[in-house]
C-alpha cells in the first residue's frame, strides 16, 4: 500500500526533473542557435564545399575543389556539414548548425551521465552548468568540430559510469565503439579522457580486473579497429591516387596523427604560424605575438585559465569545478568508490594539460567541457548535504567568493560588467538566503540553488557572446571575448579579393582559376566563390604545400594561369624561397592587372 500510494509522488518528481531538463535544453538551444551568421571557420567551409563535389571528394576530406589537398582533420565532422549543407544550403545553418546541435545535445548527454553519477540535483545543474559555459557556448557557434568531441565524450562517459557500476560490464564495447568514432572525428584530442578511464576502471574494478579481462580487451581491441579505420585506408591508398595530406611533409596519414595531431599538441614550443619571422622587424615580429595572444595561444602558464580574456570565458566554470572535486572529496572512502573519481581525474588532467599547452586555443576545452560540468553538478549535490554551521558559511563564503573573482576578471571587458553585476547580485542573494536556511528542512534546496545562481555570472558572458559578439573572418577567434576586451582587435573580415581575381582571370577551362599565398587564403577564396584555387603556401608549417618540382610543373603546363600573392608577407620574409623561386621562374609581375590593396599578380602563360 505504501508503495501504491509513492507512485503518484515518484509521478510528480519525474514530471519536475523533465520539466527542468527541457528548461535547461531551451536555454542551451538558444545560446547556440540564436542569430546564426556567416560561413563559421573559412578553412573547414573550404573542405565542406569541396567534400560535396564528389564521392572522391567526401572520402578523402579534400579541402580544394580540385582535391589536391587533404584536410589536416579526419572525416566524421565533416560529413555531418556536407550532408547538412545539402539539405539545408551553404550557409551558417549547415554549415554551423550542426555544431550548435552537437553542443546543445552535449548538455542532454552530460545531464544523463550525471544523474547516473550524482542524482537529479546533480544533473540538472551539471546540465545547466554546460549550457552556459560561456566556452562551450562560443565552440558551438562555430563550425569547427570540437562541439561535436564534447557531445561524443559525453555519450562516452555515460556508458562507460554505467558499464562500471552497474552490471552490465558489457556495456564497455558501447563505449569503445563511442570512443572510435571520437577518434574519426578529431584524433588525439577526444583521448584526453584516457587516463581518467584508466584509473577509474582500476580502481573500481580492481577486484573484477581478472574475471572481465575478456570484456576489457575486447573494448581495446574495438576501440582500436574503429579508430584507425579511416586512417589505415588512407595511408594503404598510393599517394597518387588521393589528395596530398596537408601539414605532414611525408604526406602520411599516420605521421599527421601521430605529428602534427599529436607530439606537436602536447610538447612545448612556439605556435609555428605565430613564430616570430628570422630577419624581420621587431614591429613585424611584435604583431605576430599580439596576433597569438589574441587567439589565445602562446600564453602557456599556471593562470591560463583565469587571467586575461579566458577569465571571462574559463575561470568561474573551472573554479567551480575544483570546488566540486574538494567537496566530493571530504569524504574519501566514498569519492574513491564512486564515479566521482572518474570525473575528478578526468577534469584535473584537462586543467593541467590546458595551463602548461602553449597551443591549446579555448575550444580544446571542449576535451573535458563535460568533466568540469559535471563536477559543477556534484559539488552543488554535495553542498545541499552539508548539515548545520559548516553549510551556511562555507555556502556564502564560496559564492561571494566566486563573485569577487568575476568582477575582478572582467575588470578588462567593459561589455561585460553590466551583465556580470547583475549576475553577482543575483549570487549575492543566494548566498543570503542560503545563510538564512542555517539548518532547515529545505537549507540543502536553498544551497543547491546558490550554487545555481553563481551559473549566472558565465551566463552573462554566453550571452554577450550569443546577442553581440563579432562573426565572419578567414579563421573565426576560438574566444570571442577578446572583442569585449578594453582594446579589442578589429573584427575578422575578408581579405581576399576573390570577386576582382575571378573577374581579372575568366575560366578558361583550366585546372586551377590561379594560385594564391595561404591555405587559409584559399579557404577563404573557395568558400565564397567555390572556384578551383591552389594554396601554394603553408602558413601552419611555414613551408610550400607543394614540392616545387611539382609546383613548377603545374605552372609550366598552363594548369595555374595567375598567382596572387599578398605584398606584405613577401616584404616580411615570411614566404619562403621555394615559392618565390619558382613564381619569379616561371611567371612574369603584371603590374597592370589589380585586385586589391597589397595585392601582386603574377601571369603564368605555359
Amino acid at each position: 500500500m505504501r508503495e501504491f500510494r509513492r507512485v503518484p509522488e515518484l509521478r510528480r518528481a519525474h514530471a519536475i526533473e523533465a520539466c527542468g531538463l527541457l528548461a535547461v535544453l531551451a536555454v542551451a538551444s538558444w545560446l547556440r542557435f540564436s542569430a546564426l551568421d556567416g560561413l563559421g571557420n573559412l578553412f573547414y567551409a573550404s573542405t565542406v564545399r569541396s567534400m560535396g563535389r564528389s564521392w572522391y571528394h567526401f572520402w578523402y576530406a579534400a579541402y580544394d575543389p580540385a582535391a589536391t589537398l587533404m584536410v589536416d582533420k579526419p572525416p566524421v565532422a565533416l560529413w555531418m556539414q556536407v550532408a547538412a549543407t545539402h539539405l539545408v544550403g551553404f550557409n551558417a545553418l549547415g554549415l554551423i548548425g550542426p555544431m550548435a546541435l552537437a553542443g546543445t545535445v552535449a548538455v542532454a548527454l552530460t545531464w544523463g551521465a550525471a544523474r547516473r553519477s550524482g542524482g537529479r540535483a546533480a544533473a540538472v545543474v551539471a546540465a545547466l552548468a554546460l549550457a552556459v559555459f560561456p566556452e562551450s557556448v562560443a565552440t558551438s557557434r562555430d563550425s569547427t568540430m570540437d562541439a561535436l568531441v564534447a557531445a561524443l565524450l559525453a555519450g562516452a562517459a555515460w556508458l562507460l559510469v554505467v558499464a562500471v557500476e552497474s552490471p552490465r560490464p558489457r556495456l564497455l564495447i558501447g563505449w569503445a565503439v563511442v570512443m572510435g568514432v571520437l577518434f574519426n572525428v578529431k584524433f588525439f584530442e577526444g583521448f584526453l579522457v584516457m587516463p581518467a578511464v584508466v584509473l577509474y576502471v582500476a580502481v573500481r574494478w580492481r577486484r573484477d580486473v581478472i574475471a572481465r579481462w575478456r570484456v576489457i580487451a575486447g573494448a581495446a581491441t574495438v576501440l582500436v579497429l574503429v579508430s584507425v579505420a579511416w586512417v589505415a585506408a588512407v595511408e594503404a591508398t598510393p599517394a597518387d591516387r588521393r589528395p596530398r595530406i596537408m601539414n605532414d611533409r611525408a604526406n602520411s596519414a599516420i605521421g599527421l596523427v601521430l605529428r602534427y595531431n599529436g607530439l606537436e599538441r602536447i610538447l612545448p614550443g612556439e605556435v609555428t604560424i605565430f613564430a616570430p619571422i628570422p630577419g624581420a622587424s621587431a614591429d613585424t615580429n611584435a604583431q605576430l605575438r599580439a596576433s597569438a595572444l589574441a587567439f589565445g595561444v602562446g600564453d602557456a602558464g599556471s593562470g591560463r585559465l583565469l587571467t586575461g580574456s579566458n577569465g571571462p570565458l574559463l575561470g568561474v566554470t573551472v573554479l567551480l569545478a575544483l570546488a566540486g572535486i574538494v567537496l566530493t572529496a571530504r569524504v574519501p572512502r566514498r569519492f574513491v568508490r564512486g564515479p566521482a573519481v572518474f570525473w575528478a581525474a578526468w577534469g584535473m588532467t584537462g586543467i593541467v594539460l590546458f595551463s602548461l599547452s602553449n597551443r591549446a586555443a579555448a575550444q580544446y576545452t571542449e576535451a573535458y567541457a563535460p568533466a568540469l560540468a559535471v563536477l559543477v553538478g556534484l559539488g552543488a549535490a554535495e553542498a545541499a548535504q552539508l548539515r548545520g554551521g559548516r553549510g551556511a558559511v562555507v555556502t556564502p563564503a564560496v559564492i561571494l567568493g566566486f563573485a569577487g573573482y568575476a568582477r575582478w576578471a572582467v575588470r578588462a571587458h567593459p561589455p561585460l560588467m553590466h551583465g556580470t553585476t547583475v549576475a553577482i547580485m543575483l549570487a549575492a542573494l543566494a548566498a543570503a538566503l542560503a545563510l538564512l536556511a542555517w539548518s532547515g528542512r529545505h537549507a540543502g534546496a536553498y544551497r543547491t540553488l546558490a550554487f545555481v545562481a553563481v551559473l549566472a555570472i558565465p551566463a552573462a558572458a554566453s550571452i554577450w557572446i550569443a546577442t553581440k559578439a563579432p562573426t565572419g573572418g578567414q579563421i573565426t577567434r576560438p574566444n570571442p571575448l577578446v572583442y569585449a576586451s578594453r582594446r579589442p582587435p578589429a573584427p575578422a573580415s575578408r581579405t581576399v579579393p576573390v570577386e576582382a581575381i575571378l573577374a581579372a582571370f575568366p575560366d578558361s577551362g583550366t585546372r586551377y582559376r590561379f594560385g594564391i599565398d595561404g591555405v587559409n587564403n584559399a579557404g577563404e577564396a573557395v568558400a565564397y566563390s567555390n572556384a578551383s584555387v591552389l594554396p601554394v603556401w603553408n602558413e601552419y608549417q611555414r613551408t610550400a604545400l607543394l614540392p616545387s618540382d611539382e609546383l613548377e610543373a603545374l605552372l609550366v603546363a598552363g594548369q595555374v594561369p595567375a598567382v596572387i600573392l599578398n605584398q606584405g608577407r613577401v616584404q616580411s620574409g615570411l614566404i619562403g624561397r621555394d615559392v618565390l623561386d619558382v613564381v619569379q621562374r616561371r611567371c612574369r609581375l603584371d603590374p597592370r592587372t589589380r585586385v586589391g590593396a597589397g595585392w601582386a599578380v603574377w601571369r603564368c602563360a605555359p
